[in-house]
């Protein structure tokens, strides 16, 4: 029997409001957070609902299109305290609901009708309609200037208009003959097709035209922007492998200054950073980075500033834009990259330190970004401490896989709202989520590690070992914990195949209810209410309230390969709208795969093409 999940953050049982406490509620005004190519967020702030009873249900269509579709009904904070103090500050969430639209298409417009309901009556506008767009894959503008890049020694023949190695004060490239059609700096629309070659920074020289350089920098400084139509182009122009060396300098490719600089097809290699992207000031909006490799890096491509100098800065301080001046990154593309770090094997936990200098070189991530309107996806990432990173709000980050690393493949500690975790062949930790929805959807690993005061996981259709809030003991019953991030605020549940449980809530809004369990499961649980030890998992059912519509499987649920068709994973999972409503048989298959649907294909695709 198919059950369409409505409000998914409503109690199981109501809560006494407080006395003072409004219960009606009044609506404020309507956000719309950055779009991304297949995703749409949305944000509203409410005053009111105190016994938070209300619902936001969100409609949607192509514009053109006559048939509305349900999404899912928007997730509700409202005044919960995440963060744990140490790990990430404290803050209390808003009153607000917030929520996401999934794999719509690319550069395409959608109306949207969003409807709040309270029993307790609606003071204002009680739907708001809205049109907006998902944003288009960025390409090369058509009939932009055409430009050829060689490295210094090249020795065959040259095509012009051309431009000899490559060099950052002229906002990436110098050319051999200014003049005409050939000017030095390059101008929105431009195509710089940079042959096969090794390519360096001047490291001898102390000044130049346009900028000052010094022997030890050797970073190519992007100072020209582009448009989001007309972004700045430096791609491999196919005729041979384009490396860039770092040599060992500190970054390689320091962007922070340029906007919608597209990268395609190059190999950068030994630096700390091949590509940077934000410093203590801000960061670029709209860089591109497709179809490249990187090489021997301790960071591949950061996106986030060290005001600190030591890397350890977390994105939650900027999360809400509350620093002062500060640029957020916006609008990144990365996709189809192959990104290896230092070390092609665990990483040293620890490096040895000399006067505060560390002896081997450093290991940070693969990806690490902050900001806003990011897409991280089909990339492969290896070699790094952590090697995805996303810290923010409305990001997307899908089809990835990840290689060895130290830590953990990927951290969404710090995102706030409307993030979008897809089809990722790999865990993800969530120490924390400060507020949510943060959406783990069909991965291979879900999400692990829910300390340090999280809240705001939503989690469907993954494939996951344990839902996790511990690293070790469970507290005491009424013991408060929230302080120490040894529990989680409200946290969401469904149609997972799992391994176990060794978590604990201080939400009455927590929900766990159809997914599927291993045999063999220990299901370790702590509220307010009790706690619970336990291998059977009807005592967890009974003690609980939680998994009335789960069950325990009699074969292994979480191999990571769609299910056989006897399985008792098919058509068991409840109809969740806009995730999971093309279903192929009487109704949807818990866990990453439904049946009769293709896998999805994870990593690098071999010949992309834009919008594939």
């Amino acid at each position: 029997m198919l059950v369409l999940l409505g409000n998914p953050t409503a109690a199981r049982e109501s809560s006494p409001p407080e006395t003072g406490t409004i219960n009606a509620l009044t609506p404020g005004e309507l956000i719309v957070d950055p779009p991304t190519l297949t995703c749409l967020g949305f944000y509203w702030p409410i005053k009111g609902d105190g016994n938070r009873n209300a619902v936001c249900r969100i409609e949607f269509r192509k514009v053109g299109d006559e048939q509305w579709r349900r999404g899912l009904d928007l997730w509700r904070t409202s005044g919960e305290i995440a963060g744990a103090g140490g790990m990430a500050r404290q803050r209390r969430t808003p009153n607000a609901f917030a929520g996401s639209l999934f794999d719509l298409e690319p550069g395409a417009a959608y109306e949207c009708r969003l409807t709040v309901k309270d029993p307790d009556g609606v003071n204002g506008k009680a739907l708001r309609t809205v049109t907006t767009a998902t944003r288009p894959e960025p390409v090369p503008a058509q009939g932009g200037r055409v430009l050829h890049v060689y490295p210094y020694d090249f020795k065959g023949e040259r095509k012009d208009p051309q431009c000899d190695g490559i060099s950052g004060v002229w906002g990436g490239v110098r050319p051999v003959h200014p003049g005409e059609g050939n000017t030095s700096m390059p101008r929105p629309g431009d195509i710089y097709l940079i042959h096969a070659g090794v390519y360096k920074g001047i490291r001898n020289c102390y000044r130049r035209s346009g900028g000052v350089r010094t022997w030890f920098d050797g970073t190519f400084y992007f100072v020209a922007s582009g448009t989001a139509e007309k972004p700045i182009v430096f791609k491999a122009a196919g005729d041979g492998e384009v490396i860039v060396d770092g040599d060992g300098c500190e970054a390689l490719f320091d962007v922070t200054a340029a906007n919608y600089v597209y990268l395609e097809g190059l190999t950068f290699r030994n630096a700390r950073i091949a590509i940077r992207a934000c410093n203590p000031l801000g960061g670029c909006t709209g860089l591109t980075v497709k179809r490249c490799k990187f090489e021997k890096v301790g960071y591949g491509i950061r996106g986030e500033a060290e005001p600190s100098g030591d890397g350890t800065v977390y994105g939650e301080d900027y999360a809400f834009w509350k620093q002062p001046g500060f640029k957020m990154p916006r609008d990144f593309y990365l996709a189809d990259n192959a990104i290896r770090g230092w070390y092609s094997k665990k990483v040293p936990q620890r490096s040895p330190q000399l006067y505060g200098e560390t002896l081997q070189p450093e290991s940070g991530d693969g990806i690490r970004l902050v900001g806003a309107g990011h897409v991280v996806c089909h990339n492969h990432v290896e070699g790094f401490w952590d090697n995805y990173g996303l810290h923010g709000f409305a990001n997307d980050c899908y089809n990835n896989t990840s290689g060895p690393c130290t830590d953990n493949p990927c951290e969404a500690d710090g995102s706030t709202r409307n993030v979008r975790f897809m089809r990722n062949r790999f865990g993800i930790t969530a120490q924390p989520i400060l507020g949510g929805p943060v959406y783990f959807i069909r991965n291979l690993g879900g999400p692990g590690k829910m300390v340090a005061g999280s809240t705001g996981v939503v989690a469907y259709h993954n494939s996951t070992g344990i839902i996790s809030s511990y690293g070790h003991s469970l507290p005491e019953p009424g013991e408060a914990r929230p302080a120490s991030g040894s529990s989680c605020g409200t946290t969401l549940f469904m149609n997972n195949a799992v391994r176990g449980v060794n978590f604990g809530t201080h939400s009455p809004f927590t929900r766990l209810d159809y997914n599927a369990y291993a045999p063999g499961a220990s299901f370790r649980y702590y509220s307010r209410q009790g706690r619970i030890m336990s291998r059977s998992f009807e005592e967890f059912r009974r003690a609980s309230g939680h998994e009335q519509h789960g069950f325990q499987a009699p074969a292994p649920v979480v191999a990571g390969k769609p299910v056989g068709e006897q399985s008792p994973l098919i058509d068991a999972a409840v109809l969740l709208p806009n995730v999971n409503d093309d279903y192929t048989g009487d109704g949807p298959d818990i866990g990453p795969y439904e049946v009769g649907k293709p896998v999805p294909h994870y990593g690098p695709r071999p010949e992309a093409e834009p919008g594939e």
